[in-house]
């Protein structure tokens, strides 16, 4: 198969502000790069190293972006627009703290906003030379639609999130269009897991035939076994942003129950978001308060550090394309309870899998863990099969029978 010249249109390349997209959007550019000769066009400086051979452009100007029918030159100190325009932020998060009366106006133009970013996107790609244009979620979405429209070229549209994620079955606003109109003009689709492309084709109404999905992990990956544990308490983990969808209150819930049986276990959790105020209050007015214990965002290596210290990853979200988070606690030879609204469930059948409003459930699960070492076992040995058996296929020949076919 020849090279392709391929335009790779991503958001931030840092999990501060997107989150497991942005690792596994560095994790595609840098694979596809052995391959293939890639320009990338991002916002900043991307967090993770990228491969020496990919060139990339960077509109480095965002700050000042001055979005049309609006006065205000939005900056990003100012507002915290990279946390505020990640790709799980759309136009109608509600921004609850309205001090400085800007932020309406904020809020009401983020359409704007994410307009003239791409159109930014679209004038530095009007002098390049690339075969296919390959976009990654909905905040690149315009660039590639308009991109496709003026070059003819090939259009593949990468789905890490779908609004449907962040706002369920009535999410009908300009970005569920947005993302139903790309993935309508798209040459091929790829999709993170079965769960979020039968999203697609239910609620978006795209043919099946046209999406692909390849699970987001790398053979760089290697499976480890649990370090040695340092602390003696049990330590029970949350990772992930504190987010709705996340379901980082029902955590709280299912933490509460345990609680009653083993009152000196640890609940950690690790993350920022926009529930971050009501975790607060609502942890402070728990009867387990004492044993909550938040740590704000990880990085990778404070996170490495984390996990050989926990006894059990609980995972709840309500609906989530993949879940990295389950993944890299089960690498690190966690048992994992698992939502069964996510993708990563289809790799990880040996975890424990719980509908994710099942409180009762999960403290089941975690019960039956906790007074089983044999249970334990059975279920980390069985996570261990599973990952060997996903890694078997290298992921570079996953995106090439894609691009072959484009």
């Amino acid at each position: 198969m020849k090279n392709s010249n391929i335009l790779f249109l991503a958001w931030y390349l840092d999990t501060r502000i997107g989150g497991g997209m942005a690792k596994a959007s560095a994790g595609i550019l840098n694979t596809l790069a052995k391959k293939h000769n890639i320009t990338a066009i991002l916002p900043i400086q991307p967090l993770y190293d990228i491969n020496s051979s990919v060139s990339v452009i960077f509109i480095d100007d965002i700050i000042n972006i001055k979005a049309e029918n609006t006065t205000s030159v939005f900056s990003l100190e100012k507002f915290s627009l990279k946390s505020f325009y990640s790709p799980y932020n759309t136009c109608i998060q509600d921004v609850e703290n309205r001090e400085n009366p800007e932020r309406d106006n904020l809020t009401d133009s983020i359409q704007n906003y994410i307009a003239a970013y791409n159109s930014k996107v679209v004038e530095a790609a009007s002098n390049l030379n690339f075969d296919i244009i390959y976009c990654h979620d909905w905040i690149t979405m315009m660039a590639g639609i308009r991109l496709k429209l003026l070059t003819g070229k090939k259009l593949l549209v990468h789905i890490h999130s779908l609004e449907y994620d962040r706002y369920g079955e009535d999410s009908r606003n300009w970005v569920y269009y947005l993302e139903r109109k790309a993935m309508d003009m798209a040459d091929s689709i790829i999709s993170v897991s079965h769960y979020t492309k039968n999203i697609a084709v239910k609620y978006y109404d795209i043919y099946p035939e046209k999406i692909n999905v390849i699970h987001p992990i790398t053979n760089e990956q290697i499976v480890r076994e649990k370090a040695q544990k340092k602390s003696t308490c049990v330590n029970l983990l949350y990772v992930g942003r504190l987010a709705p969808q996340k379901g980082v209150l029902h955590f709280i819930q299912i933490c509460e129950k345990i609680h009653l049986s083993y009152p000196d276990i640890k609940f950690i959790i690790t993350g920022e978001g926009e529930l971050q105020a009501e975790l607060n209050e609502r942890i402070e007015n728990s009867f387990a308060r004492q044993n909550f214990v938040q740590l704000g965002f990880l990085n990778e290596t404070e996170k490495n550090e984390l996990y050989p210290e926990i006894d059990i990853f609980c995972h709840t979200s309500i609906s989530e394309p993949f879940g990295l988070a389950a993944l890299e606690a089960a690498l690190h030879g966690i048992p994992c309870i698992l939502s069964r609204n996510s993708g990563i469930a289809e790799i990880l059948t040996e975890s424990i899998r719980i509908n994710p409003l099942d409180t009762d459930g999960y403290a089941c699960a975690i019960l039956s863990l906790l007074e089983s070492d044999s249970l334990k076992k059975l279920i980390i040995n069985g996570q261990y099969e599973n990952l060997k058996k996903a890694f078997t296929e290298s992921y570079l020949s996953k995106f090439e029978k894609v691009i072959f076919e484009l």
